[in-house]
């Protein structure tokens, strides 16, 4: 038989975990498992701020468009976006919603699924239309996808065809992270 200081030990190591499960829970849903969230005020701690636009004519949007493909994240890199993914909701590091509707059309060049429920999908852009406007550039630029998961299916031949054409549309936001995505 237990005496009450073992009963009280094992009622407060039980709520502990309780509330670290709830916690958790908490945590998944805010980290994207109901879709992107975007903050009205970015807060940048490193990274790059948003570039000024001002309508789908602006030339800040091809001067901002990445000329590189990024490094593919490591298995480290994709775990910790479980914990970044709530403070980007909430505007810290996170994305810069323009108003702006985005076609784009490219090839996939890499993609992976993060611990948030995204599938990130990087393109070396075809054409990019923003509000039916066109955006021409010179060289070669890319552009990232994010693609959740828990709305919107995505076949199972794109996972396969690393060079496969693609077209994706949605919302333009800068990620505080250096570059533009659908």
């Amino acid at each position: 038989m237990l005496n009450c200081a073992e009963r009280g030990r094992i009622v407060k190591v039980t709520f502990k975990k309780f509330l670290l499960l709830c916690g958790g829970g908490i945590l998944l849903t805010w980290a994207g498992c109901t879709g992107p969230h975007y903050a009205t005020h970015q807060v940048v701690l490193f990274g790059t701020n948003a570039p000024a636009i001002n309508g789908p004519r602006d030339p800040a949007i091809p001067k901002n468009l990445s000329t590189n493909a990024w490094a593919k994240s490591n298995f480290p890199e994709r775990a910790a976006g479980i914990g970044v993914t709530p403070f980007k909701a909430m505007g810290v590091q996170g994305w810069t919603d323009f108003h702006l509707h985005a076609k784009a059309r490219g090839h996939v060049v890499q993609q992976e699924v993060s611990s948030s429920g995204f599938r990130t999908v990087d393109l070396q852009l075809l054409s990019l239309t923003v509000d039916r406007v066109h955006i021409r550039w010179t060289g070669t630029r890319f552009m990232r996808v994010e693609i959740f998961l828990g709305k919107v299916p995505v076949p199972a031949t794109l996972f396969d065809d690393t060079n496969a054409v693609i077209r994706v549309d949605g919302k333009l936001v800068w990620d505080e992270d250096g570059w533009f995505e659908i």
